[in-house]
């Protein structure tokens, strides 16, 4: 994955949680690709998993916007194993 590539957005449902996987650079001009994959996962599912581990880059208004949507799907505080030091570093942006 380098600089530049497209954002991409999939969705894989599993029985307790939906994942929307992501990869690409994310930034205001496709933000919304994000937002709207992350309100399709929430229709179906309590739990929402954002698994940013192919995002190389993503801007702090688009960061902040992830976090809300994630954090609304969230309900035991479970973060994927491979996202959650980078959830961690993009949280330490507001600390």
């Amino acid at each position: 994955m380098g600089p530049g590539e497209p954002l991409a957005c999939t969705l894989a449902q599993y029985e307790t949680a939906n994942v929307v996987t992501v990869r690409g650079e994310v930034d205001l001009s496709n933000v919304h690709m994000l937002a709207e994959a992350c309100a399709r996962a929430l229709k179906s599912s309590r739990s929402l998993i954002l698994d940013l581990t192919n995002v190389p880059y993503i801007d702090s208004t688009s960061a902040s916007r992830a976090e809300r949507s994630s954090s609304r799907g969230m309900t035991d505080g479970a973060l994927h194993p491979a996202t959650a030091s980078r959830n961690r570093r993009i949280a330490s942006m507001w600390a």
